[in-house]
């Protein structure tokens, strides 16, 4: 079954270690936050390349994605309340 199908009952196939995990493991390890680098990099010392370290590397890598996109939306919550604020004053 390929990586990203649906079997039969609707459940997603597990992720395997391969060319995405490794691309994503480093993207965080060359250009991610450097304490999740740190964390990224210990924990492929201790489990080694296998599935578990794969769904570790492809949330990571989402989450770092979702904080990015969170923060670009707060700033510009942020700039839009002050611009707001300007215009009813």
């Amino acid at each position: 079954m390929q990586e990203g199908s649906d079997d039969a009952a609707g459940h997603r196939p597990a992720l395997q270690w391969g060319l995405e995990p490794e691309a994503a493991y480093k993207e965080i390890v060359t250009s991610g936050p450097r304490k999740l680098a740190d964390l990224m990099q210990a924990l492929l010392a201790f489990l080694g390349r296998n599935d578990m370290m794969a769904y570790l590397v492809m949330m990571a890598i989402r989450l770092v994605a979702l904080t990015s996109a969170l923060r670009a939306t707060s700033a510009r919550k942020s700039h839009l309340r002050s611009w707001n604020t300007g215009l009813n004053s």
